[in-house]
Formats: structure tokens, C-alpha cells, sequence
């Protein structure tokens, strides 16, 4: 039989995990506060060296203890609101007071954030509703111990619908009482001038909802909803292993993976979807990485550079909807540029000095590869050639310092050649940058995969007169003095700084995972209409390749962009983490290519037409089984080894790639061993 419906003049519900259930753990709330902080105050100009966002929490939570405890002298609970507790972490961030106008809108600007975050990652519980159907009662209100006052949990709670009105709230930080001491519930019933029996309280937490509601006179409820507690338990484990700094990879996602039995089954286009979802949260970090410095610097522009940059800028854009942290994302342009295109332009005069930025990466040139480099046509300068003694297809080490190379410069037919082909295309160069607004208000940000930063140089040199910062998925060493009017930053790594990641010395798998098809560019010409365009140079072995395969690996980036945004936002994963997480990423693609990688880099075909004068076919290499077999034993054999691993431009999947695979496994076994004899040592010690 049932008893039907129990009575009670009045009912009071906890808030947090009886009628909130948040998708992510609670101080992660205070992570995305922490994060949007630093970017808040990196964005104005107030913060030179920003906090990791852990130490910022932190740092929060003993503001918060501290707040609480001056409480407590003063004769309340240990209880705080939330905006004394960000104004108080912003006056230690920026070390001095700031004005009293500026502080507020801070704080303003970071507890509307916090909300916003709190609706974003909350959701009712599923379980209250039919827990409820059991009482009839004459009013509800929310009791509960928090550090947002009766206003902001009311625009919290309404923003889920709830299926029951609130007639009212009794919030710790608004009474200065808690739940803990027993002394909020009887602030509520002397507010409602009851007696205790009066209320029914229903909570989740044993101790606070029921034993110190018994014990002030009240009767109370334990609701612990199963399904949402199970959820509450995994991301309390998630978030003590990111607080001890352990690398979760659940914190991100899953969606692909590199084991090799996910090839069974699947089309070589599903293989390269899946890839290009694992890899996602690298590209997505890069492009929150742009924002970062975008803001830091006051960029309302930014510039992604062809070819790389035409994935690039679809990734940034995708993200740059989600809006994370607040961040405002600069508009975002493509500028077709390469070296071949911007280097000869950006020379200031016919000198051999004017070409060390050239002969210092590239020591060896033929004239005609010279001449190549700089986009000119060979055919005119084959008779100076011939009179001066020099064959035009032969390398010369060390150009600079060969006394036939440099009588080219003395000869005023060649440097008349070239100077008139100089001023034209510089004069081009500079038009097509005004068309482009590239320089607006004398200053540009800019996107490129890396390695120097050469173009970047190259268009310094030609608009001195602007500041030109750029972002890059990595930096090497500088091979030439930096012009003072470039900044630069590594995403994964930057020699520069000391910063090491093997991607910095294999380059080539990560230019195959960014090219696009459509060609490079190759300089600039004056179409009918008087305007100035690029021209490209289209191959279309390039763009086959490309559309077979690499297309597919970069739809499944932008198929999880969303979803891995999303995550991001949920969890308040700081941009550290993901810089953390790319660098990984990044040495597991490395390491540990899947086959499907490993394919479309051997089918791949690399223009090295600027510098070198050449074409890269990875296919191609290989390495002797004799001289792998005994590489243990001669020298000459592991030298060789060696050198044929490093030229293929990926050894690793070579190594897979070669006699089944064999050696790649066992290259990998050998790793895992040392790897584990290293940690059973550190656990002896």
C-alpha cells in the first residue's frame, strides 16, 4: 500500500550535486576563472609574466582560507563571496592598486565569466523530480553552502528550467553562516520564524545535509542520485591526477588512435579521419596559442601564410567560434607568401652581403640554383656565365668566399639584370602588402608551421616600419641576426629558448600533416584591373597526393574541433596543459607513426626548388639489412645505418615502414625496457 505523498510546511533542497550536477569537477570552474584572469590582464597590458593557471587556483584557495578565517575571528563561519576573493587575487597578481574604476570592471567582467561557466557546465539532476513527487510541501527554498550570493545561484538555477518553483535561497556567503556548523539552518528557520521540524532538508552530503540538520532540529533526507554520483567520482579521480601534474590523456579526447588493429576493417580515408581526430587537440591548442599572443599583443589581425596557413586558418577559425576564455579571436587572413616570393624582394641592394641570409642556410649553390632562389629565369645569364668561366650547373661550396661565383657581382650586365627585376618585384611585394592591409597601424601578426621564421624576416626587411610578431608550431636555431622590428614564438618548441622537441629536427611528417593543395606561391604580377595578385605554381602530383590523402587527415581535425572545444570550455584545461599535450602528441606521431601515416609520407613529393633546387621523393630512401644487422658489431655498418635512417626525413617510419616492421618494433621494445629499469631504479632509490 502506498503511503502517499509526505507533508511538510516547508522543504529546503542543497544545491550542488542534489539539484546541480556539474559535468566537470568544481575547481575546474575556478581553473577557467583563473585562465580567463590571465588573459584578462595579459590582454590590458597588466601582467608581464603570467602565473601557470594551477598555481593561480592556488593561489585563489588560500585567499579564500585566509578571507575565511578573518571570518571566523569576527564571530561568523569561515565563509567569503566571490568577488572579494578576485579582487583580492588581482591586486596580487598586478602588484599595485589599480584604479578603483578598472578593479571593478575586472571583477565584474570575471564573476560574469564564472557564472556563464557554471551554466555551461552544469545540469539538473536527473533523480531530484521523482524524489520530490514523494512530498507535498508549502514552500521551497535552496539551502546551501557556496561563495555566489541568492542572485547569481538564482540566474544559475533558472537557466536549467527547473520543474519546481524556488520560492527562496539561504546561501552561506549572504549570512556569513554554514551548513558545516549547523548555524545555516538555523539562520533559515529563524529567517522563516519556524521551529526546526518545520523543514524537511534533502541533501547528498551525510555529514553536513543530514547529521548537522538532525542535530539543529531539522529533518533531513540523504539523496545521493546514482548516476550522476558515479560522474562525480570519475572527474574528482580525473582532476587529482592534473593537480599532481600526471599526464591524463582522458582529459582530452580519444577519438582515433594509433594501434595498429584500428586499420582493420576501415578504408585508408577512414584510417586518416581517425589520425587527424587524435592529433585535433595539437591544432586546436596551436590556434588558442595565436589567440593568446593575438591578445597579449593588441592584434585585431592575423595573417596565416600559404601554404601551411590555408589549414591553419580553417582550424583557427573553427575555434575562434567557441570563444574559450573569453578570448576575442582577431580576424583572420590568408596571405599567400613564400620564401621564393618574398626573399629576392626583400634584399636591399645587389650585394653578396644582401645574400648571407641565403648562403648561410644554404652553403652550397650552383649559379643556376642561385638564380632559382630568387625567382629568376636562368636563360639570360647563361652567356655572362660562360664569359666569366663558370658553368652555371656546377655547386660551389660556399658561394661567398668563391672569387669566380663573386665576379658575378662585379660584372654590371648581371647586376643590372638583376636589379631591375629587384625594384619591380619589391615594388610589387609592398603593394600587394597595402592591398591586403598587412601593416595596419604599423604593426602585423602572422602564422606560419616554422622553422626560422624566414618570411617573416624577409617582410621586416621590406616594411621596416612595421613590428611584425609571429606564431609558429616550432622555432629552430636562427641561422641570421634577427631584424629588430620581429618577435617570435614556439608553440611545441623554440631552439632559441632552449626548448628541445624532436619535431625540430624531423620537420618534414609535420609539413606533410599541414600542406595544402593549390599550389605555392611564386610572386606577384599586375592583373588588368590594376591590382596586384599572387601567382602561383600548382604541381599537380602535390595536389594529388594531397587530395587522396592529406585531405582526409585534416577533415578529421576539423570533425573534432567542436568536440574537443568543447571539452576545453568544460573542463577549464589552461593552455599549459595543451601545450603539454601537444608536445606529446606531437612525439607520439613521431615515435610511433600508424601505418596510414607512414603511407602518405612515402607516396609524398617535397619542392625544394628554394635554397637547394631540388625535388624530395621520402618514398625513396631506404636503408641496407646488412648494414642494420650488424650495426652492433662494425662501425661503418651503424654509420651507414644511421645516415640512411636520418636522410629519409623520418627514421621512425622508415623503421616501420621496412622488412615488415621489424625493426621498429624492436627499437620499441628496447625503449619500454630501458624506460622501465629506469623507473624500478628511481623506486629503489
Amino acid at each position: 500500500m502506498n503511503p502517499g505523498p509526505i507533508d511538510t510546511p516547508f522543504l529546503s533542497l542543497d544545491l550542488w550535486d542534489t539539484v546541480l550536477r556539474r559535468r566537470c569537477h568544481p575547481d575546474e570552474v575556478k581553473l577557467y576563472t583563473a585562465q580567463r584572469m590571465i588573459l584578462l590582464l595579459q590582454t590590458e597590458g597588466r601582467l608581464d609574466i603570467p602565473p601557470a593557471a594551477m598555481e593561480l587556483l592556488a593561489a585563489r584557495q588560500a585567499v579564500e582560507a585566509r578571507i575565511g578565517a578573518r571570518r571566523r575571528q569576527e564571530g561568523y563561519d569561515d565563509e567569503y563571496e566571490i568577488e572579494e576573493v578576485l579582487r583580492a587575487c588581482l591586486l596580487e597578481l598586478t602588484g599595485e592598486s589599480a584604479p578603483e574604476s578598472e578593479m571593478t570592471r575586472w571583477v565584474e567582467t570575471l564573476v560574469c565569466s564564472e557564472i556563464e561557466q557554471e551554466i555551461r557546465v552544469t545540469c539538473l539532476d536527473s533523480e531530484l523530480p521523482a524524489l520530490l513527487e514523494q512530498y507535498r510541501y508549502g514552500a521551497l527554498y535552496i539551502l546551501s553552502d557556496f561563495y555566489m550570493s541568492a542572485d547569481k545561484i538564482r540566474k544559475i538555477l533558472r537557466a536549467h528550467s527547473p520543474p519546481f518553483a524556488v520560492d527562496g535561497y539561504f546561501i552561506s556567503c549572504d549570512s556569513g553562516y554554514n551548513k558545516r556548523s549547523g548555524r545555516l539552518f538555523e539562520y533559515a528557520c529563524s529567517e522563516l520564524a519556524i521551529e526546526p521540524p518545520d523543514l524537511i532538508h534533502i541533501g547528498d552530503n551525510r555529514i553536513v545535509d543530514v547529521d548537522m540538520a538532525q542535530k539543529s532540529g531539522l529533518r533531513a533526507v540523504h539523496f545521493v542520485g546514482e548516476q550522476g554520483e558515479a560522474e562525480r567520482i570519475r572527474l574528482q579521480n580525473s582532476f587529482e591526477s592534473r593537480r599532481r601534474s600526471v599526464a591524463d590523456r582522458a582529459l582530452l579526447f580519444n577519438t582515433g588512435g594509433t594501434d595498429e588493429s584500428g586499420e582493420v576493417g576501415r578504408t585508408e580515408q577512414e584510417q586518416l579521419r581517425a589520425y587527424g581526430r587524435f592529433l585535433a587537440p595539437l591544432f586546436v591548442g596551436f590556434s588558442l596559442f595565436i589567440q593568446e599572443i593575438a591578445g597579449a599583443g593588441g592584434h585585431k589581425a592575423v595573417f596565416f601564410f600559404t601554404r601551411e596557413g590555408r589549414f591553419f586558418k580553417r582550424v583557427f577559425d573553427r575555434v575562434s567560434n567557441h570563444t574559450l576564455f573569453g578570448m576575442k579571436a582577431p580576424t583572420s587572413h590568408l596571405l599567400p607568401v613564400s620564401r621564393l616570393a618574398t626573399f629576392f624582394p626583400s634584399v636591399r641592394s645587389i650585394h653578396p652581403d644582401e645574400m648571407m641570409r641565403l648562403w648561410s642556410q644554404y652553403h652550397t649553390q650552383s649559379v643556376n640554383s642561385f638564380l632559382g632562389s630568387l625567382g629568376m629565369e636562368t636563360a639570360p645569364f647563361q652567356d655572362i656565365c660562360r664569359r666569366l668561366g663558370l658553368d652555371p650547373d656546377v655547386m660551389v661550396h660556399n658561394p661567398r668566399e668563391h672569387r669566380v661565383f663573386q665576379s658575378l657581382f662585379d660584372d654590371a650586365e648581371f647586376v643590372r639584370l638583376l636589379t631591375d627585376a629587384w625594384r619591380h618585384r619589391r615594388h610589387l611585394l609592398r603593394e600587394f602588402l597595402g592591398q591586403n592591409d598587412f601593416g595596419v597601424n604599423r604593426r602585423a601578426l602572422i602564422v606560419d608551421i616554422g622553422w626560422r621564421g624566414t618570411i617573416q624576416d624577409n617582410l621586416a626587411l621590406l616594411v621596416p616600419e612595421t613590428g611584425i610578431e609571429g606564431c609558429y608550431l616550432g622555432l629552430q636555431d636562427f641561422f641570421n641576426p634577427q631584424p629588430a622590428n620581429t618577435i617570435k614564438h614556439g608553440y611545441i618548441a623554440d631552439d632559441n629558448r632552449g626548448e628541445f622537441h624532436p619535431m625540430l629536427r624531423h620537420v618534414m611528417p609535420f609539413e606533410m600533416l599541414c600542406f595544402a593543395a593549390g599550389g605555392s606561391a611564386t610572386g606577384y604580377r599586375r592583373d588588368a584591373s590594376g591590382r596586384v595578385t599572387a601567382e602561383f605554381q600548382v604541381d599537380m602530383e602535390e595536389d594529388r597526393i594531397h587530395n587522396e590523402r592529406i585531405h582526409f587527415f585534416q577533415e578529421g581535425v576539423l570533425d573534432a574541433v567542436d568536440e574537443t572545444c568543447a571539452m576545453i570550455g568544460r573542463r577549464g584545461i589552461h593552455l599549459e596543459e595543451l601545450r603539454h599535450e601537444a608536445r606529446r602528441l606531437a612525439l607520439q606521431y613521431l615515435e610511433d607513426p600508424p601505418k596510414v601515416m607512414c603511407r602518405a609520407f612515402h607516396a609524398l613529393k617535397q619542392d625544394d626548388t628554394f635554397g637547394m633546387a631540388r625535388t624530395i621523393y621520402p618514398g625513396s630512401f631506404s636503408f641496407r639489412l646488412r648494414d642494420r644487422l650488424f650495426s652492433g658489431f662494425s662501425r661503418s655498418h651503424r654509420d651507414r645505418f644511421l645516415h640512411d635512417l636520418e636522410r629519409s626525413g623520418w627514421p621512425q617510419c622508415l623503421l616501420k615502414s621496412r622488412y615488415s616492421g621489424i625493426f621498429h618494433l624492436l627499437a620499441g621494445l628496447k625503449r619500454r625496457v630501458i624506460r622501465s629499469m629506469a623507473q624500478d631504479d628511481g623506486g629503489a632509490g
